[in-house]
């Protein structure tokens, strides 16, 4: 039987001691309150800066810590269809750095996550502009606008320097829609994690408490890069341009889920 003290003391340690998750794993559920099955967390599960659980103790990597695993590609997905009927078109075929996905400080993967090829026409070697034909050398600029002088769009950054309060969400910034070129970036290594979601509160990254793996995802209808290595700052990134608002909040806390 646990006492009413003893639960207290574990409620107060959820919030203050990060190594506890490796004896007990607490999860957050709103209204200062914290919940627990009283089992650890998988062994192997990370509880620090280069630390990690090994027989209900948080300790350091050491020289059996684990192995950073390198990201590989995917399959390449089928070519698309022709952009163009006849005078010359191309194809398209992706593949993503997910087979496995980078972790534990592993590399992204190297080369082209596109390639294109020619379609509908006899001549080969030719360059492909933004404006889609072909021996073109049209390029889009810091705007997004092809053959653009980058005087269409405005640069807007700043800096986040509060601290929030321990396992909270705390709003940052409001991105709007059609806004390219994001680069959103930790200063230095911190238990923070960066938390994206829509004006109505639905949360496509690190949301609910549970802080999703380094890769691709689609968030405001573009497609962003989320690096998180456990010994450089975390990154998000996106030439974009957004399809809609996103709200990019801090999440500041010790007692989150990792998703595996």
């Amino acid at each position: 039987m646990i006492s009413h003290t003893g639960i207290i003391k574990e409620v107060l340690e959820c919030f203050m001691m990060v190594k506890d998750i490796c004896k007990s794993l607490w999860c957050y559920r709103g209204k200062k309150r914290c919940e627990t099955k009283f089992l650890p967390a998988a062994e192997g599960t990370s509880c620090g800066h280069g630390m990690w659980c090994r027989q209900g103790e948080c300790v350091k990597f050491g020289d059996d810590g684990p192995v950073p695993i390198q990201g590989g590609w995917s399959d390449w997905t089928q070519w698309s269809d022709c952009s163009r009927t006849c005078g010359g078109g191309i194809r398209i075929r992706e593949r993503q750095c997910n087979r496995p996905l980078p972790q534990y400080g592993g590399l992204h993967c190297t080369g082209n996550d596109k390639v294109y090829k020619m379609c509908n026409v006899q001549l080969e070697s030719h360059p492909i502009g933004c404006d889609w034909i072909v021996g073109s050398n049209a390029t889009n600029d810091n705007c997004g606008v092809c053959n653009g002088d980058n005087t269409s769009c405005k640069l807007i950054q700043g800096e986040y320097s509060q601290q929030p309060q321990l396992n909270t969400y705390f709003p940052v910034a409001i991105i709007p829609k059609s806004a390219r070129s994001i680069k959103i970036a930790e200063k230095a290594i911190s238990s923070n994690y960066i938390a994206v979601r829509d004006i109505f509160g639905k949360y496509t990254l690190n949301g609910n408490h549970k802080v999703a793996w380094p890769g691709e995802y689609t968030l405001g209808g573009a497609k962003f890069r989320y690096n998180r290595p456990y010994n450089v700052p975390e990154t998000l990134e996106s030439e974009g341009p957004l399809q809609e608002d996103i709200v990019v909040e801090v999440l500041k806390g010790i007692c989150v889920w990792h998703i595996f």
